[in-house]
């Protein structure tokens, strides 16, 4: 990205930019690329596969997005150990 001038903007620009809205907002602190995880967690948690998740985030690996990009939802986590449970007990 650059300026009408052509001068490309500073590397971390944006990412100023959009701290400077969290704060004048009072909004909890939020960094830019917090929101990669956002994506790819609301779309894990919503059943997008693996696979489309990464490539939206242009990683070359799916274990990136897996381990590193991707977090369960304590409503989820809830859910998977309930499920779990009444397997067990027969229900």
């Amino acid at each position: 990205m650059a300026w009408e001038s052509g001068e490309p903007y500073r590397p971390n620009y944006l990412s100023d930019l959009f701290k400077k809205i969290i704060d004048a907002n009072k909004l909890p602190p939020l960094r830019l690329h917090d929101l990669r995880h956002t994506f790819a967690s609301i779309s894990n948690e919503l059943g997008t596969n693996l696979y489309d998740i990464s490539k939206a985030l242009g990683h070359s690996q799916v274990s990136t997005t897996s381990q590193v990009y991707t977090h369960v939802f304590e409503k989820t986590h809830r859910k998977a150990i309930s499920k779990i449970a009444d397997a067990v007990s027969g229900k």
